[in-house]
């Protein structure tokens, strides 16, 4: 188990390495409020953070009840990484009409299983007659 305190350690080396870890360790242990503490403070740390950072203080958002909060770091990872494949399911998920459009477009090019394309397919699908993949 990651020490929380240990996690806030100056230790220039460590210090990154250990808020993640105490973040998803928290996250895991289901103290959202901690996990979301610890993934916002290494988030702004970071210079480049990953979407997959991103992405989990999006999750301590979703789980303290801040939906406004995890949609804006979904946007963030998506900024990083436009192709990242939990991002653009996340947003298809929440995001506005647009939004879940452009993930929907980007979820076809990347799932290669029909039984993932069926959601990107019904969300292109909305209040449009026809929606078609071919490969």
């Amino acid at each position: 188990m990651i020490d929380v305190l240990a996690a806030l350690s100056l230790c220039a080396e460590r210090h990154p390495e250990l808020l993640f870890r105490a973040a998803a360790a928290s996250f895991s242990s289901g103290r959202y409020a901690e996990a979301f503490a610890l993934a916002d403070r290494y988030c702004r740390i970071r210079p480049l953070t990953s979407p997959n950072h991103v992405l989990l203080r999006a999750a301590a958002r979703r789980a303290i009840d801040d939906p406004e909060g995890a949609l804006e770091d979904i946007r963030q990872a998506l900024g990083i990484d436009p192709t990242h494949l939990v991002a653009n399911r996340s947003l298809m998920a929440g995001g506005n009409r647009e939004e879940r459009q452009q993930a929907a477009r980007i979820l076809l090019t990347l799932e290669t299983e029909p039984s993932r394309q069926r959601g990107p397919i019904r969300v292109l699908a909305e209040d449009n007659d026809a929606v078609g993949v071919f490969r």
